[in-house]
């Protein structure tokens, strides 16, 4: 699963890996400054240098941040990962 894509359709958000939170999930941000986070642990080098198929893991269990101005903020609600194109 490949989220790359400059382009978002209609009812995409782009966000950006910002890095890992103080318990090593991956957050990404968006350009309206809400976070989202994995309940995966970004994997050892970064989400940047993870396998297709751990990048695929954590897209899978991406969740809104509680609260969502806050990127320590507790994993809240999953969100479909087809609603995120990732910028890098």
């Amino acid at each position: 699963m490949t989220m790359t894509n400059l382009s978002p359709t209609k009812g995409q958000t782009r966000v950006r890996y910002i890095g890992p939170d103080s318990w090593g999930r991956p957050v990404f941000k968006d350009e309206e400054g809400n976070y989202y986070k994995s309940t995966e642990l970004d994997p050892e080098g970064g989400y940047p240098n993870a396998s297709p198929e751990e990048k695929g893991g954590i897209w899978l269990n991406l969740c809104t941040s509680e609260p969502s101005n806050d990127p320590e903020g507790e994993p809240g609600y999953i969100v479909a990962s087809s609603m995120f194109v990732l910028v890098e």
